[in-house]
């Protein structure tokens, strides 16, 4: 994914990136979606096209030493995360606009501390104390970009069970219903809720996540348990825009989807 951006800042193609280094196109395409690895010496040809020096060179070159080591943490800066949650946070603040659709939880970029900490403990394995309370501080950290200078437009849409899913302490869960309520006050931050009774829908087999920008393609964020997924190819976005399109129009509208949580965080005890 790292391959990628510098390609797409540097203005080339996979076809042009391929005749340059004396590679084939779906060599290049497979080397990017890491469908296949990149032997030290083409890496060398593929950075000095792109004019990549310095430390960021050396941690190119060194995690590709390193790729045979699976699940191994890899060290960017003075921040400790796993790579393609690296690759999640490069895009999301390079992203003008984000689409979230997500029928399980309240996403990441809306959580609050307790939430987050709730169910990144449930949902993590053999996670020590330490490495959740910085995967929480990660996660409150990734928010910023909703309220920099030039935030980033969020467009999330959740199943009406992630807001009455039974979760740990109801003061919590009622905190942050709360603050969803508040964030989907903002200018950049719009929030819409798919009723129960919207029956078996075109959602229903995973969340996903649109990142789109001014000057480049769209990408697709799927996520399970070990590993994010990135989609680019034109036809795979095109699936998504319109699954997307069929949500919007599932929804209830920004007012009644407000007046849904509010009465869930009034039921369960009001603002905290």
């Amino acid at each position: 994914m790292e391959l990628r951006k510098l390609r797409v800042a540097a203005g080339l193609t996979q076809a042009q990136v391929a005749q340059a280094v004396g590679m084939s196109e779906s060599k290049i395409g497979k080397q990017e979606k890491a469908k296949i690895g990149i032997y030290p010496k083409d890496l060398h040809k593929i950075l000095d096209l792109y004019r990549v020096t310095d430390q960021r060179r050396v941690e190119l070159l060194d995690a590709t030493r390193h790729t045979k080591e699976r699940g191994a943490l890899y060290v960017y800066g003075s921040r400790k995360l796993p790579e393609d949650w690296q690759a999640l946070i490069d895009f999301e603040s390079e992203a003008n606009t984000i689409l979230i659709y997500q029928p399980l939880v309240i996403p990441g970029l809306l959580q609050t501390p307790e939430y987050a900490r709730v169910i990144i403990q449930a949902t993590g394995v053999d996670l020590s104390e330490a490495e959740i309370h910085g995967l929480v501080s990660n996660r409150m950290s990734r928010q910023e970009l909703l309220s920099r200078a030039n935030p980033v437009k969020l467009h999330a849409i959740l199943d009406q069970g992630v807001h009455t899913r039974p979760f740990g302490r109801a003061p919590d869960l009622v905190r942050q219903l709360n603050y969803l309520l508040e964030t989907a006050g903002r200018s950049n931050i719009t929030i819409q809720v798919i009723p129960i009774d919207a029956g078996l829908y075109t959602g229903l087999n995973g969340p996903f996540n649109m990142l789109k920008y001014d000057d480049k393609p769209s990408l697709i964020h799927l996520e399970s348990k070990i590993s994010n997924l990135f989609l680019d190819e034109e036809e795979q976005i095109e699936v998504y825009k319109r699954t997307w399109d069929e949500l919007c129009a599932l929804a209830y509208n920004v007012e009644k989807s407000v007046d849904f949580i509010s009465a869930i965080a009034t039921r369960l005890g009001g603002k905290p």
